[in-house]
């Protein structure tokens, strides 16, 4: 999910919007938004206009080599980043407790290929969203807690 949209449930601050709210409040971000698989039109088009570099899970699943390339490609022109790593972007078949799962999303060693290109310069900042323990069985805690482990040794490898 874009989690780009004005409003949602009649409220504008929430996990729906909370990335358009930050480019509301900071122009010029450079930001990469990788395994989405459905998106509005409108929402698309907001990304396109401020700049968010979008990475498809289709795309990412058919061209993963390409897909790494553009990830650093993206990174390599920044000297930190700040990573949020929202967990529905794994297929429910990996990590079925989040709080929107969708069909299709990426697998464990994708997201961790992505994760050490992204975490090849500074990491800034570092967040993990959308775990639901009311739906989880352990999958997807202990998908977050490697992802967190995963981010952190690779950032602590160019410190």
């Amino acid at each position: 999910h874009l989690d780009l949209r004005d409003e949602f449930m009649d409220t504008r601050l929430n996990h729906a919007t909370w990335l358009r709210r930050l480019f509301e409040r900071s122009k010029g971000l450079k930001t990469m938004i990788i395994g989405v698989r459905e998106a509005p039109s409108n929402l698309i088009e907001y990304a396109e206009k401020n700049g968010i570099e979008i990475l498809e899970a289709n795309r990412v699943m058919k061209e993963y080599e390409e897909s790494i390339k553009a990830v650093k490609d993206h990174v390599s022109t920044l000297s930190e980043v700040y990573l949020s790593i929202d967990m529905d972007v794994l297929d429910p078949a990996y990590a079925p407790g989040v709080s929107n799962p969708e069909p299709y999303g990426l697998s464990p060693a994708m997201v961790r290929g992505i994760l050490e290109e992204i975490c090849s310069v500074r990491l800034e900042g570092l967040d993990v969203v959308e775990v639901n323990p009311l739906f989880d069985f352990g999958q997807a805690s202990y998908y977050a807690a490697y992802m967190i482990y995963t981010a952190l040794a690779r950032s602590a490898k160019i410190s």
